[in-house]
């Protein structure tokens, strides 16, 4: 097995990850996927911070948080397709990964350079989401009558990113799980079979 040098071992991280960018059309799906996700835990969480109030509302506002909830558990789902998605693309990728190791490059190299891409896209998803629900936030903010909606999407601005933050710790750690599953479905055989010539 052939030995890398510290800036050989960068270079080719940089290199694969250009090549999955430019090669794949499938990662602006799971942008949106993470897009909706994070938006999705984060007025799942808002939910929890405003259950109090459930029963000192109007019938309209009553009607808003029911919708909220359904919202959010599609979220849920949207967040279990993620996971679903990111197992069935690394499953696929088995033969690269193999062609990988036959060349020399362990499994932990491997294992990080998807651990980067997936993460930098869920970090784009995470700016999206967080401008599109502040865009939502300020509108509910500057309209009528619309307590229930201010208070579902923050937009009384009172650390109105903590759902947020606590969205995106979710979601990466979903990610983190689903690739490290994933890595751990290349056979064994063809390991040692590539590992041994």
């Amino acid at each position: 097995m052939m030995t890398m040098t510290f800036s050989n071992w960068l270079l080719f991280i940089r290199r694969q990850l250009l090549k999955e960018f430019t090669a794949s059309k499938q990662y602006l799906f799971i942008v949106f996927y993470n897009t909706a996700g994070i938006m999705a835990v984060s007025i799942l969480l808002r939910l929890l911070l405003v259950t109090s109030q459930y029963f000192a509302i109007t019938v309209y506002q009553q009607l808003a948080f029911a919708i909220a909830i359904v919202v959010a558990i599609i979220g849920m789902l949207v967040l279990l397709s993620v996971f679903l998605f990111t197992v069935k693309e690394m499953k696929r990728r088995t033969k690269q990964i193999a062609i990988y190791l036959f060349t020399g490059y362990e499994k932990t190299t491997v294992l990080l350079i998807y651990t980067i891409l997936f993460y930098l896209l869920t970090v784009v998803s995470f700016v999206l989401g967080a401008a599109l629900l502040w865009l939502l936030a300020f509108s509910a903010g500057t309209s009528g009558n619309n307590d229930m909606l201010r208070l579902i999407l923050g937009a009384d601005f009172s650390a109105w990113w903590l759902p947020l933050f606590f969205a995106l710790l979710l979601m990466l750690l979903v990610h983190f799980t689903a690739l490290s599953c994933s890595i751990c479905f290349l056979p064994k055989k063809t390991v040692m079979r590539l590992l041994s010539e």
